[in-house]
C-alpha cells in the first residue's frame, strides 16, 4: 500500500487498525477479581466509563496499562482519525512514521506476550 503516494491515508489507517488487533493481543485474556475476559467485547461492556467508545475504552487501558507504546498508539489513533475524516491528503514520511509506530507496537507484544 505505500508503493504510491496516493494511498498513503490508507497505510495509516491500517496501521491503526492492526495496531488495535495487536493492542488487543496484549489484554487478552484479562482476569480480574475472579472475572476472566475472553473477548474485547466481554471486557468492554463491563470495564467502560460512561460515554465511552471503544476506541477510547481501548486508548485509554493503553495509556494506563501500556506506557512504553502510548505514545505510539494514541498518535496512530490521531493520524488515522485525520486521515479518514479530515484530511485524506498525507504523503509518504506520514505512512512511514505510522508505520514505525505500529513496528514498535508489534515489537513489544512480541516480546511481551
Amino acid at each position: 500500500m505505500n508503493k504510491k503516494t496516493e494511498y498513503c491515508d490508507w497505510t495509516i489507517t491500517i496501521a491503526f487498525y492492526s495496531a488495535i488487533h495487536y493492542v488487543r493481543h496484549l489484554m487478552l485474556p484479562c482476569t480480574e477479581l475472579d472475572v476472566t475476559y475472553n473477548t474485547f467485547e466481554s471486557m468492554f461492556k463491563m470495564k467502560k466509563n460512561d460515554g465511552e467508545g471503544r476506541h477510547g475504552f481501548q486508548m485509554r487501558y493503553v495509556k494506563n496499562g501500556y506506557p512504553d507504546i502510548s505514545y505510539e498508539y494514541v498518535k496512530l489513533h490521531d493520524m488515522s482519525n485525520n486521515a479518514r475524516y479530515i484530511d485524506y491528503r498525507y504523503g509518504r514520511e506520514e505512512s512511514k512514521l505510522a508505520k514505525s509506530y505500529l513496528e514498535k507496537i508489534k515489537e513489544y507484544v512480541e516480546k511481551y506476550r
